[in-house]
């Protein structure tokens, strides 16, 4: 009567209860290095005003590359037919879609319309907001952080936004950049968020001596002039087109140049140009400012038009004078000056990184922002640069694609690499997390924007002591070291592919993967060099001496401001974006090749010059004569023109005009190896004849709405919760696109393979191909190896694969590539060199090394753990009624159970009872290898599952052949064909592969969608999700997903090692598994997925009874728990692991896990995991683990769907939303004590309320009836 009055009430609730309105945030941007000698003060005033730019997601990002090759590979035939900037604004605005999702958020969160300014280009959309509001919309706390020097910047460390809202929005400002803004002026600057621009250190270095001026070819390597350079680089051209043609130099305020110091170095190098100045374009409030004279304010400007003035002489030079006294400016300014790419109404830059205008200061320009005001220049050229690890991804992408944009409309942008080596601006290095530290840094540390692929970064080379401008210069080693190396966010641009990969081959660098991105498949920079050394400057009425990749950048924009002039005279157009022509080797002969010297940074001796392409100096320093002849005759010339030329140079001419256009596309990296596995040596290249079955999983359609689809179905508070999809619909909803299935098609059948070779699965997610190794190789970019490890076995892969550009956005993943293998082998049946990365050998129960002796009552389930223990412990007072309307899957990989004694002595009526087997890919539950290691595992889960839910039947989900093994994937094949295709769609590196060729292998077809799924799989095995790769890992996740959408709850136990992997690895500082000294937390995986429900465990304490309070195993095994390195936190879960953060702070750094609160913790509940007795081998024994937790709670939950399928409801389904939700609570034993220990820690302790040890707690069955059968 109780029951039946309760009820109506909860029914009654939850038909009213709408939906909540706050959607699942995501953790979009991080911070990319905390700030040296800054101090977080305070939280920042929550009244205060922030001007917020949405920087949406432009389209065709994906094609940028390609796009661009078009208009700049001089075996392009469309070479030099740029784009204007209305075709640019029109190619990569961003979507309908995206300016309707982002501002349906924003007004959905509170915000009127009228509030929002969307920019011209509808690339950004603008908001001032308080404080408060910014913290609510993006989930994060903005604080106020302090310098020794007294100035205050603000800032958060990380931010999120709704999931649905994240594939929209690149980027918000201002939110996790730091200032590396200039500071140089002692004028007010405002004392809030100046974030992120050229660095203090930038700019010419001076010498410590007196000048006296020597101008003669023989002192050029004690004295640079415009002569010494004319000579060294074969400068004989003056230009005829100066009306047609422009050269721009950034300055940023307070930096400007003297007139007298113009005047005075033309009255000594060139006399006719006295008087002359540039045309000044002052951005956003910029003044030339004489009020203060001296080295630090004048010198990089006078260097910069001095030189630029004097070598293309009568060129005009434009001056972009960036940014007001008080607010100052950053890279974004000049860019929206030029093209207005970051601006809106009222400004879309970022208080973070640059100057806002209408600036409010006292003695700010209150002017409107500079957006668009000039043409871009021809050729512009910037002397300044920031670390690369001071900037988010994002940010530098968004700014990166930016200068592609400039080079599509024509513009060639210079950027000096800078001047200390291998480090970073000011002699900055790196540490092992790559984080800036002002001393013993080891990690290089790269420049920004030198390390965008778009850009013409220029390093500094030197005529050595004692020679001539006649000798080969050498890479500058006087005062300054040339600026070089790797990128750590950019991939390797397909222009440079090349030249990059017969460096590190031909002259391999003395250094580790630890100190250096060593891969082969990222940027590499400086592109090319001139001289750094030794400049006579005029500066504040006298002359110095200046050094610096400073004056490099204005040389060379010189030298191509003079090709373009040439290209301008005969009706051709500019060059533009550069760097495909210098790295192509017809241009080869038109670089001077440097071959000495170094850029020593770091504690090293850095990166040496050699013969060819070098991350010192480049292709080497440019010879203008060569260059003009080759230049000239892109695209090719009418023959007219052709005639004029000599015979010798006339053969050169045809000769680069007949050559036919390259078919090779830009390559990205795509996925690489997630960790480096242990025990396993690289041994020898895989054999070229090899065949592979290779596995495209193409992009699925509506994965970003995955989420909020399933919460419609499984959140308590949802209207439609339990109304299920049908297997039909799940594929139609996430089915891929045509354009995706004909672009792949399209991009394999133009390699070369033929459209009868490739076979498309059921619901067209994979394109199964089989390949020979060459032909994955030349595909993919990509070299595969064979390993071996000290057992004997071998297994193959690659360390990472590339695609086209246009090609990404269509393809998850492909197999077998990066992953490694982590399946179990425990047989001793000979298993094929090659399958890769399955549950870990390492899963399973652990068996207790004492006698059992059998005392089957409640007062000993400290001691013995029997299912009426279980019963006892989680009130299992039910009796099914629905068993032929349910169902219960176990899992089960090479594990089987014998056909005997199985529950003889717990439940009598179950003897002779057998689960009903499916046998998956050639399965079979063998007899012939009888031991614990063999048996243990299915016993155990069969035992309980099948005692606790009797009479229901049990689906044994027995999961590959003896030789072949299996995986996660496979098991996922049989009940809903998510992962296969025509002829199988697993991944020989994760997963078995059918019909198995080998030797005693199972001949038949794939098992792919033979049994429907059961209501409730429960898994007990997993794998470290270090061993995966992010793409993996999500790919995976999403197909739990969609089980879960079908009806279907999946569990999985969460290991049993606490806070380490599987058999207590660790991971070190960069995230990579060590046998010992690991202290780094290491997470499990499927578990940290947050569409399964993971499974801890817990035990009845020592001397306690059923009636006393549970807590986290610590016997044998502990609780595995923590926090994922892959996986965002799901909204359902958020308020209770903030609590946990918040209320229980753990005392780990977070360098030890992944501290930030913005990811998946779990596990998600538990149940008790230590002391149980199972019937194994013909005996008992006690056996302890998740393994066992998690059927146990799969048991629950069948029961809890057979009283609602009773009662004409369907099953419960993806269950996390219920759990942790407010309601449920009562229906979970709290669990707060133990602890997880591992990684030679304490781990994490069993508190009040959710803690990743224990979840939620354990369940009670008679509490948790009521809930559910209340539900729709």
């Amino acid at each position: 009567m109780r029951l039946a009055s309760f009820l109506p009430l909860v029914l009654a609730t939850c038909a009213i209860a709408v939906p909540s309105p706050r959607s699942h945030h995501v953790v979009h941007e991080r911070r990319a290095a905390e700030p040296l000698e800054w101090i977080q003060a305070r939280r920042l005033e929550p009244h205060r005003i922030l001007p917020m730019r949405f920087g949406l997601t432009q389209q065709n990002m994906h094609r940028l590359e390609e796009i661009l090759m078009e208009v700049s590979h001089p075996e392009s035939l469309k070479y030099g037919q740029h784009y204007t900037a209305a075709e640019v604004v029109d190619l990569f605005a961003p979507s309908a879609e995206s300016i309707a999702t982002v501002t349906g958020w924003l007004t959905e969160s509170g915000i009127s319309r009228d509030r929002l300014r969307l920019s011209s280009n509808k690339g950004w959309i603008h908001l001032n907001v308080t404080t408060a509001e910014a913290e609510e919309l993006l989930q994060t706390e903005y604080h106020v952080y302090t310098h020794p020097s007294g100035n205050e910047q603000i800032g958060c460390h990380s931010y999120s936004v709704p999931a649905h809202v994240r594939e929209h929005i690149d980027l918000i400002k201002p939110t996790v950049h730091f200032n590396h803004r200039p500071t140089a002026n002692v004028l007010q600057r405002r004392s809030g968020p100046n974030l992120g621009a050229p660095s203090i250190f930038n700019g010419p270095k001076k010498a410590n001596k007196a000048v006296t001026i020597t101008p003669s070819l023989e002192n050029c390597d004690k004295f640079i002039t415009p002569d010494c350079l004319r000579a060294l680089y074969s400068i004989k051209y003056k230009p005829v087109a100066t009306k047609k043609n422009s050269y721009g130099i950034v300055e940023f305020t307070p930096q400007s140049f003297l007139e007298k110091d113009l005047d005075l170095f033309f009255g000594n190098f060139s006399p006719s140009q006295v008087g002359a100045r540039p045309i000044p374009v002052l951005i956003d409030g910029a003044v030339v400012q004489t009020t203060e004279q001296d080295f630090d304010v004048n010198g990089e400007s006078d260097l910069d038009l001095e030189y630029a003035m004097s070598l293309t002489n009568p060129q005009p030079i434009t001056l972009l004078q960036t940014g007001d006294l008080v607010e100052g400016a950053g890279f974004d300014n000049w860019l929206d000056a030029v093209d207005g790419s970051f601006c809106t109404f009222e400004g879309g830059d970022d208080p973070d990184q640059d100057g806002i205008y209408p600036d409010n200061l006292p003695g700010g320009f209150q002017g409107p922002e500079s957006c668009g005001i000039v043409a871009p220049p021809h050729t512009v050229s910037v002397s300044y640069l920031q670390d690369e690890s001071t900037v988010t991804p994002a940010f530098a992408n968004r700014q990166c694609s930016e200068y592609a944009k400039l080079g599509l409309m024509g513009t060639t942008v210079f950027h000096s690499s800078g001047d200390d080596g291998v480090a970073g601006n000011g002699g900055v290095c790196l540490d092992a997390q790559h984080q800036p530290v002002a001393k013993n840094g080891t990690v290089f540390n790269p420049g920004f924007p030198a390390s965008c692929p778009f850009v013409t970064a220029v390093g500094a080379t030197q005529v050595n002591p004692g020679s001539t401008v006649n000798d080969p210069e050498g890479a500058c080693e006087q005062v300054i070291f040339s600026g070089g190396g790797f990128s750590n966010i950019f991939p390797l641009p397909s222009f440079q592919a090349d030249a990059v990969k017969s460096f590190l081959k031909n002259h391999p660098p003395p250094f580790t993967n630890g100190e250096f991105n060593n891969t082969g498949k990222v940027r590499a920079f400086p592109d090319i060099s001139a001289n750094g050394a030794n400049y006579v400057i005029g500066i504040d009425g006298a002359f110095n001496l200046v050094f610096g990749t400073s004056a490099s950048s204005p040389v060379v924009g010189s030298i191509f401001t003079l090709v373009n002039d040439a290209r301008l005279a005969i009706g051709k157009r500019p060059v533009g974006f550069l760097n495909p022509l210098i790295y192509n080797p017809l241009f080869k002969s038109a670089f001077n090749d440097i071959t000495s010297g170094g850029n020593k940074g770091c504690g090293t001796p850095g990166f040496t010059a050699t013969t060819g392409w070098d991350p010192v100096t480049g292709v080497g320093t440019p010879n203008l004569s060569k260059l003009l002849v080759l230049a000239l005759v892109l695209p090719a010339l009418p023959l007219v023109i052709i005639m004029r030329f000599s015979f010798p140079l006339l053969a050169i001419l045809v000769g680069i005009a007949s050559a036919a256009p390259s078919k090779r596309s830009p390559l990205f990296i795509h996925e690489k190896r997630a960790a480096e596995p242990v025990d396993w040596e690289l041994s020898h290249r895989l054999d070229a004849n090899k065949v592979l079955p290779m596995r495209f999983g193409l992009a699925q359609q509506n994965i970003h709405r995955v989420e909020e689809l399933l919460m419609a179905v499984a959140h308590p508070e949802s209207p439609t919760f339990g109304k299920h999809y049908t297997p039909a619909e799940v594929v139609d909803l996430f089915a891929p696109s045509d354009e995706t299935i004909s672009s792949v098609t399209k991009w394999l059948i133009d390699a070369g393979f033929s459209r009868d070779r490739l076979r498309f699965s059921a619901n067209k997610g994979w394109i199964s191909m089989d390949a020979t190794t060459a032909e994955v190789e030349e595909l993919l970019d990509t070299e595969y190896h064979v390993y071996t490890h000290p057992s004997g076995d071998e297994q193959f892969g690659c360390h990472n694969y590339s695609l086209p550009a246009h090609i990404r956005n269509h393809i998850d993943l492909i197999r077998p590539t990066v992953q490694f293998n982590h399946r179990p082998s425990p047989l001793a049946v000979r298993k094929r060199g090659g399958g890769l990365g399955m549950p870990s050998a390492r899963t399973g129960p652990k068996k207790s090394d004492k006698l059992v002796t059998i005392t089957p009552t409640l007062e000993n389930c400290d001691e013995n753990i029997t299912l009426d223990c279980l019963r006892a412990l989680y009130a299992v007072n039910y009796t099914p009624v629905a068993t032929a309307k349910n169902s219960y899957g176990i899992g089960m990989m090479l594990q089987s159970f014998p056909p005997y004694k199985i529950l003889m002595n717990f439940s009598p009526s179950l003897v002779g009872v057998r689960p009903a087997n499916v046998l998956i890919d050639g399965a079979v539950v063998q007899t012939t290898q009888q031991s614990f290691d063999f048996n243990g595992e299915s016993d155990l889960d069969l035992e309980y599952a099948m005692g606790l839910t009797a009479p229901q039947p049990i689906t044994l989900l027995q999961t590959g052949d003896i030789v072949e093994g299996a995986g996660f994937d496979n098991w996922l094949d049989a009940v809903d064909g998510s992962f296969c295709t025509f002829e199988g769609g697993d991944d020989p590196t994760q997963d078995g592969i059918y019909p198995d060729t080998a030797k005693g292998g199972f001949k038949g077809p794939e098992s792919c969608g033979i049994v429907a799924p059961p209501f409730v799989v429960s898994v007990s095995y997993g794998q470290d999700e270090a061993s995966v790769t992010a793409a993996f890992a999500n790919r995976q996740c999403t197909e739990y997903a969609k089980l879960g959408m079908l009806g279907t709850t999946v569990l999985y136990s969460s290991g049993d090692d606490g806070v380490a992997g599987g058999g207590g690895v660790c991971l070190n500082a960069k995230h990579q598994p060590v046998n010992r000294g690991g202290t780094v937390f290491n997470p499990g995986f499927p578990v940290t997925c947050p569409f399964v429900t993971a499974v801890g465990a817990t035990q009845v304490n020592p001397g306690s009874t059923v009636n006393d309070p549970e807590g986290a195993c610590e016997q044998v095994i502990f609780s595995g728990g923590g926090f994922s390195n892959i996986f965002p936190m799901p909204s359902y879960q958020a308020a209770a692991v903030t609590n946990f953060l918040t209320a229980h702070k753990p005392p780990f750094s977070a360098t030890v896990f992944n501290s930030t609160g913005k990811v998946r913790g779990f596990p998600d509940l538990s149940a008790n995991g230590a002391n149980y007795v199972i019937g194994i081998d013909g005996a008992f024994s006690l056996v302890f683990g998740t393994s066992a937790s998690s059927p146990v709670v799969g048991s629950l939950i069948t029961l809890v769907n057979d009283a609602r399928l009773a009662a004409g409801k369907g099953p419960v389904g993806f269950i996390n939303p219920s759990i942790y939700s407010s309601t449920f609570a009562p229906a979970f034993n709290d669990i707060t004590s133990g602890g997880n220990q591992g990684c030679g820690t304490a781990g994490f302790t069993a508190t009040t309320g959710w803690d990743p040890v224990t979840g939620v707690g354990t369940p009670n069955l008679t509490k948790l009836l009521p809930l559910f059968l209340a539900l729709p």
